[in-house]
């Protein structure tokens, strides 16, 4: 046993004075994976002499490793108890060795195996943090991020449980400080293995970024538990990152997107790490300003990982429009450099053409046309259809709105410079005025008006023909049949009149049957009086009346003579 605490350098003990209670104080144990470790708790024997066991959490679940009847039950684990040299008479110090200790094990807890005056007696307990040493950082080359005002460094390991890193940053002006340099942190556990993943990146301000000078970056990596520092890897990667020089920046023609209020001018070169950009502009001869200017830039990297290859950048001028005057030639030019640390170098700067010549010419609404025809008038019969197109002249290209009776028409399909609005059936409602309107800041409005109207009593009619009435002595009505083809709707009455003229009062019904052909329909309509109404032996004129009507339009019928005819009815 004395050769055993020759091991204390290895052992955490977590001691424990049970005095009649059932309190405790609690420790905590680091060790490092696969290592020895000795637990030692004191008890009062003359107290409570019952026997005592050792319990475990493995993998979360309780392991009883050992007992007094059993010092050695689970392989690994061995269990002893001394008198105390050092504590008073009566006392044990009660031992347990563990060959080596794994990941897995969470907590240790040694109390009686049996109960004493209705209590079981707890004699110490322990939360064990077992580690795993990192594997030696791997650290990435540098790269970017997206709005190209910090580098970052990515570093990975292996480690238990998550990592962490401090880092130094030394470039050719010396350490820099890094206490103020943020650190990102990426954990992903691998239940294959029962390591994280730990990915450390360092953000280095673009102050501190040196070009054409090598740089080292330092890591320190170590589980994430107390006292860390003591159980770190180091390692060590120096960098060197290149200017070079832009390509001749390549510019697209000065153009306007739909209806942005600005002319854009975009240029792009060939730059490593990535490029700035100062343009020109020229009305005529005279230079133009930057007043109002905005420049955007897109960076395209080659390998996003390796700030090796040089990129492609992309910066895009926006000049107000309001600020370009009308029909005089527009042109630009750009030079470009190697990120904002060369700026100051003139000979990292290259310069380009001059972009092909832009001309804002004032715009102009030039045709309206209704159905294809330019005219201010157009005639349509229900159920056709309409199609309104209107067309400007200018650059760039004018907004144009549609109006209806005054109000503005929405959903209508638009694109600088034309309009056009359908309608595939028309009805009644729409006929109205329309317009269109050109609304231009700079050039102030212009419009052209065409009225759509729709033609209320446009039809046309075939001879009506009709059947002789017809008198059945089982059916109490005269029956008259006329056949018609009237475009767009039918209607048909009879009218009877005495030999002097006089209309004798009917209530006669009709029956429709209409069919549809192309370009009219055929109607037949059945027409039948009640015989109870006319007198016997009375010389009758009939009279049967076709109308038409422009279908929901409230038009006036105008009503046809099909024929006259005469019976009597003999009773």
């Amino acid at each position: 046993m004395n050769n055993l605490r020759i091991l204390l350098l290895y052992i955490c003990f977590c001691l424990y004075s049970a005095r009649g209670d059932s309190s405790s104080r609690d420790c905590v144990v680091t060790a490092e994976e696969g290592s020895f470790r000795i637990f030692q708790y004191s008890r009062d024997a003359r107290q409570d002499g019952a026997d005592y066991k050792w319990e475990m959490d493995i993998r979360g679940y309780r392991v009883v490793v050992a007992t007094t009847a059993q010092p050695s039950q689970s392989q690994g684990f061995l269990a002893l108890s001394e008198p105390s040299p050092t504590a008073l008479p009566g006392w044990q110090d009660l031992y347990l060795y563990v060959t080596s200790v794994t990941r897995f094990m969470t907590y240790l807890q040694c109390s009686s195996l049996y109960k004493s005056n209705a209590y079981i007696q707890l004699y110490g307990y322990c939360r064990l943090v077992i580690f795993v040493r990192p594997t030696e950082p791997a650290c990435d080359a540098p790269r970017f991020d997206q709005n190209r005002r910090v580098m970052e460094i990515p570093c990975h390991m292996y480690v238990y449980p998550q990592g962490i890193c401090n880092f130094t940053y030394e470039n050719e002006h010396g350490l820099a400080p890094t206490e103020g340099y943020e650190v990102k942190y990426s954990n992903v556990y691998s239940s294959t293995t029962g390591l994280y993943t730990t990915t450390c990146t360092l953000i280095v301000p673009f102050a501190d970024i040196t070009w054409n000078t090598n740089f080292t970056v330092g890591v320190s990596a170590a589980p994430d538990i107390k006292d860390h520092q003591d159980y770190a890897v180091n390692t060590t990667r120096t960098f060197h990152l290149s200017i070079v020089k832009p390509s001749e920046p390549k510019c697209d023609q000065p153009k306007v997107h739909g209806f942005d209020p600005f002319l854009e001018v975009s240029c792009e070169s060939e730059v490593l790490p990535w490029g700035i950009c100062e343009f020109n502009f020229t009305v005529g001869l005279s230079p133009l300003g930057p007043q109002g200017l905005e420049v955007t830039y897109e960076h395209t990297e080659a390998n996003a990982d390796e700030l090796t290859t040089p990129s492609t950048t992309r910066c895009t001028a926006k000049v107000p429009l309001t600020s370009v005057p009308w029909n005089q030639p527009f042109a630009a030019q750009v030079k470009m450099a190697p990120g904002p640390s060369a700026a100051n170098d003139s000979h990292l700067w290259v310069t380009g053409n001059w972009t092909a010549p832009f001309y804002k010419e004032r715009p102009r609404i030039v045709s309206f046309m209704a159905n294809q025809i330019n005219a201010k008038f157009v005639s349509l019969a229900v159920d056709d259809n309409l199609q309104l197109a209107c067309m400007a002249a200018g650059n760039p290209g004018v907004q144009l709105y549609l109006f209806k009776d005054g109000g503005q028409v929405l959903h209508t399909l638009n694109v600088p410079n034309s309009l056009l609005y359908v309608i595939d059936v028309v009805n009644c409602t729409h006929s109205a005025e329309y317009e269109c309107r050109m609304v231009n800041e700079t050039a102030g409005s212009l419009n052209v008006t065409v009225s759509v109207q729709l033609g209320q009593d446009q039809y046309q009619s075939l001879q009506p023909t009709c059947d002789p009435p017809v008198i059945s002595d089982m059916d109490p009505y005269v029956n008259v049949t006329c056949r018609s083809s009237v475009t767009p709707f039918t209607k048909c009455h009879a009218v009877f009149q005495s030999k002097d003229g006089t209309t004798v009062p009917t209530s006669s019904r009709v029956f429709y049957t209409s069919v549809s052909r192309p370009g009219y329909y055929l109607t037949e309509c059945l027409i039948q009086t009640n015989i109870s109404e006319l007198l016997p032996r009375i010389n009758y004129q009939v009279q049967v009346e076709f109308s038409a009507a422009v279908k929901g339009c409230n038009a006036t019928r105008r009503s046809e003579l099909s024929r006259i005819f005469y019976f009597t009815y003999l009773r």
